[in-house]
């Protein structure tokens, strides 16, 4: 007995491989054939499970893509792919035992049997993949619609494009300013440099950020966030939560906070290739603030006045965009406008309406707009508005823009000289005559040699050129003619408020005098 029971340990070590290799497939094999129905209903039962779960996930990735700049895991696509094909192969199977005619010999439901058992193990582990995606969608940076309406390549804009793209690549130049008056197209040119950019693919990302006066840290910085695909509201779920932590390595809280997310922003720019356009600035953007590291990304910015850019922003280059000449105008128009202008009843009104928009690519557009298909008559009545000075509808923009450059001006001797300068009626201005305008006037207060006055004017002159309201062109001093007629315009309703101001005056004068006598 004991001899027994030293020797069954041996046996069943050696008889373990002969059952596994031998006796388990037998059964398996024989299993088959009895449990066909079992087979062939689990798999019927398992595929429904599979397809209801691919539906559910189909719809939590449906639901997660309304939401703008998603996008699906490349592991979801595939799975998603993977199991339609298992399903339409399970239904196909199926169907053909539907088909298949009843077999007299029980052996042929051996295959069939054996198929769905597999098929069964397949399915089984996809439900499992199912529910073990760490997360469904991603996501992307928002993509800017570089939109260039009104955008030739003319030359003189073509070659800004280049410079400004040029200047980028060097490791030194990291932030590049544009100023010029308003409606002269500097956002128009900004887009054309963000499209040009990224044919090139000269970065990983280019951001566009409208500010104008609303500089907001957190709108500017959730907006930047955004089109960079890092989401701060996401930050409460899965997919914020490890995209966040990636790409910054902050805590949650860190969102709710300039300096957090400035932080954030700053840790996610720094290790990539990014340009940041921010167009229409009105005042100084502190981008430390906004965690825009300087240095660590590229920036472009644009502005109506040289001051905003130089002074404050510490721009690197800056470049002054001018108005379109005659005949870069007259294409701009003449592309909108279509072939109506080749009418010769209309051509001669054409040039001139094309003439009076001053070069000011948003007057050009908006009044080539307004005069598509329309009759000589309207071509008419547009070119008398645009010389009197009384299209508002046409002209509002620009003289918005000027009018704000003008408030803009910090000093009452600025702003005087400014006045002064409209007033002459000149096409160009010479400053050695401004000189002795501005000392017979006692303009500047506290000055009494003329060298004095002189380093006075030049300062303002540099001044109001850096506001686009006075213009150096070919080495002369100008004004815009549409600044000129805004002026005009400005001082007929002081005249006429001043006129009815001596009227009310001079009636008041007679009440008084009348009361007297009635008395």
């Amino acid at each position: 007995m004991e001899a027994i029971g030293l020797l069954t340990p041996v046996v069943d070590h050696a008889i373990t491989p002969v059952v596994d290799h031998t006796i388990n497939p037998v059964v398996r094999q024989v299993g088959y054939l009895v449990n066909y129905k079992s087979n062939v209903h689990n798999l019927e039962t398992q595929t429904r499970e599979l397809l209801h779960a691919k539906e559910r996930l189909q719809h939590d990735v449906d639901q997660e893509l309304r939401k703008v700049g998603q996008k699906t895991e490349a592991d979801v696509e595939e799975w998603l792919t993977k199991v339609n094909k298992i399903i339409d192969e399970a239904h196909q199977f199926m169907e053909d035992e539907r088909q298949a005619k009843k077999c007299l010999n029980g052996f042929c439901r051996y295959q069939p049997s054996r198929k769905a058992a597999k098929m069964s193990q397949k399915i089984m582990v996809e439900l499992q993949k199912s529910k073990e995606f760490p997360r469904l969608t991603y996501s992307t940076p928002l993509q800017d619609i570089w939109t260039t309406v009104g955008y030739q390549a003319f030359q003189s804009r073509t070659s800004i494009v280049t410079r400004i793209l040029e200047e980028f690549k060097k490791d030194n130049i990291n932030i590049i300013g544009i100023y010029g008056m308003a409606g002269v197209g500097k956002t128009t040119l900004v887009k054309q440099v963000a499209r040009k950019a990224e044919e090139d693919m000269l970065f990983d990302n280019v951001v566009k950020v409208e500010v104008r006066q609303n500089t907001e840290a957190e709108r500017i910085q959730i907006e930047i966030a955004e089109k960079l695909g890092l989401k701060f509201g996401e930050y409460g779920t899965l997919i914020g939560r490890e995209n966040i932590v990636r790409q910054s390595g902050m805590g949650f809280d860190e969102k709710h906070t300039v300096a957090g997310r400035a932080r954030i922003l700053s840790n996610y720019i720094k290790d990539k290739k990014i340009l940041i356009i921010f167009y229409d600035v009105w005042e100084e953007l502190d981008l430390e603030k906004l965690g825009v590291p300087v240095g660590m990304c590229k920036i472009l910015l644009t502005s109506r006045t040289k001051d905003v850019l130089s002074s404050k922003m510490g721009i690197q280059t800056n470049v002054q965009l001018d108005p379109l000449n005659e005949e870069d105008t007259r294409a701009l128009f003449q592309t909108i406008v279509g072939d109506v202008v080749k009418d010769p009843d209309i051509e001669k009104v054409a040039i001139e309406v094309a003439s009076e928009c001053k070069g000011l690519p948003i007057l050009v557009v908006t009044v080539a707009n307004a005069l598509k298909g329309k009759k000589l008559h309207s071509w008419n009545d547009v070119l008398r508005s645009l010389k009197l000075c009384d299209g508002d509808e046409l002209l509002q923009k620009a003289y918005s823009g000027i009018e704000w450059s003008y408030n803009q001006l910090e000093g009452e001797q600025v702003k005087s000289l400014f006045l002064i300068f409209s007033m002459l009626g000149v096409r160009y201005y010479i400053l050695s005559d401004m000189l002795k305008y501005t000392m017979g006037l006692g303009l500047f207060q506290g000055i009494n040699t003329m060298e004095e006055a002189n380093d006075r004017l030049h300062s303002l002159v540099d001044k109001l050129k850096d506001y686009c309201l006075l213009l150096d062109t070919n080495g002369r001093i100008t004004m815009h003619d549409l600044t000129v007629k805004l002026l005009e315009k400005l001082h007929q309703q002081v005249n006429i408020s001043y006129q009815k101001d001596m009227e009310m005056s001079s009636r008041s004068g007679q009440s008084k005098r009348s009361l007297k006598s009635a008395q």
